[in-house]
């Protein structure tokens, strides 16, 4: 083998061109194009502050299960009652501005409150609740004061049941914003 290498111009065991001995002769690569230059990205903003109440909001603590209850019970009873024992109306018309701007509010504080409390476990949640109780509540006097329905044994109920919901969900809303006491020194 040193002989055909030699005679080729090579050291021992090896091909002029770099191969292996007796195969054929390998070429240089061509050289790789330079890879493009990455962009330099703008620096990201500072975030803004959070302001001092939405940081009181996310500081509360989590909703309390007898105040949850009281507003849950309350509330489905009223809305129960509402749709349920409600007699069919004197005048059946339309629909009035005032009673769908009332629906809305009910609904959006309602939606409002189940958010806060049951997916972001936040107390804050109760006072969407209480927004929600006072236009259902304001609904139940307008109804027969509108002359929609006639008074009778059902709107007393209603009512009653209404005004349970709104005490009930404004005490769970006043007593979520209460601050934990502060721990005593004893010394």
């Amino acid at each position: 083998m040193g002989a055909i290498d030699a005679e080729h111009g090579a050291s021992e065991g090896t091909h002029p061109a770099g191969g292996e001995p007796g195969g054929p002769a390998r070429t240089a690569s061509p050289a790789r194009p330079a890879a493009p230059a990455v962009p330099e990205w703008p620096a990201v903003p500072e975030w803004p502050a959070v302001p001092e109440w939405v940081a009181a909001v996310q500081a509360r603590r989590p909703p309390d299960g007898r105040l949850l209850a009281a507003v849950v019970l309350t509330g489905l009873a009223t809305v129960a009652a509402v749709q349920f024992f409600t007699p069919p109306p004197v005048h059946p018309g339309g629909y009035s501005l005032a009673a769908q701007a009332l629906d809305t509010l009910f609904l959006g504080g309602l939606l409002a409150g189940a958010y806060g409390l049951v997916l972001r476990r936040n107390a804050a949640g109760f006072t969407g609740i209480a927004v929600a109780a006072a236009a259902l509540l304001i609904a139940i006097v307008a109804c027969p004061v509108s002359g929609h329905h006639t008074y009778g044994l059902w709107w007393g109920a209603q009512l009653a049941l209404g005004a349970s919901f709104v005490v009930s969900s404004t005490v769970a809303a006043a007593v979520s914003r209460r601050a934990p006491a502060p721990a005593r020194s004893h010394g």
